[in-house]
């Protein structure tokens, strides 16, 4: 039986319109790599409150489905946000709100098993929940005892974990914690 190729922005408008709590999640931004293989998209992850939608991405980075060809499973490549911030100077913290592991549920949704999660532990902005999780790391605290790792495994994605601190020479982003999806 041959199976047909899942499209990845296909995959990622699954997501699209699915509530967070009181928010509604939108993509309004989902490409394709230039001269990448063609089961990869870069994509933006907002949320919608009220109408409004936010100033800042909740998730943003890559999303692949994967390659059969070569045993590949699916996987995202991420910064994460839990403080979103809105037009009319509203700002909700989904830590706060405990909508922070429905965010990793979700895409946690997109996962084959043997997939993964990978978050960078560098956010652009202060995060000082990704920034401790980085310092704990750092320490060699347990991924499973940090705030992202156990968001990793509480979404499924936790069966077993990799730290890149230095991710392949620091040519493919920034330090990150990869969580896997069991087989």
């Amino acid at each position: 039986m041959v199976v047909a190729p899942r499209d990845p922005e296909e995959e990622l408008k699954r997501l699209e319109g699915l509530k967070l709590g009181s928010y509604t999640i939108t993509l309004p931004t989902i490409t394709r790599p230039k001269g990448r293989e063609r089961e990869c998209r870069y994509f933006q992850m907002k949320v919608l409150k009220n109408g409004l939608l936010s100033t800042n991405t909740v998730v943003e980075g890559f999303f692949s489905v994967g390659r059969t060809s070569i045993n590949l499973p699916s996987y995202f490549d991420i910064d994460y946000n839990y403080i979103i911030n809105f037009p009319d100077g509203s700002v909700v913290d989904l830590v706060a709100e405990n909508l922070d592991l429905d965010i990793f549920k979700m895409l946690s949704m997109l996962v084959d098993r043997g997939g993964k999660i990978i978050v960078s532990l560098t956010p652009h902005t202060r995060l000082p929940l990704i920034e401790e999780t980085y310092r704990q790391l750092d320490k060699g605290i347990q991924p499973e005892e940090t705030y992202v790792g156990k968001l990793l495994r509480s979404c499924g994605c936790g069966y077993a974990y990799k730290l890149w601190l230095i991710r392949e020479g620091g040519a493919e982003g920034p330090a990150a914690l990869q969580g896997e999806k069991a087989l």
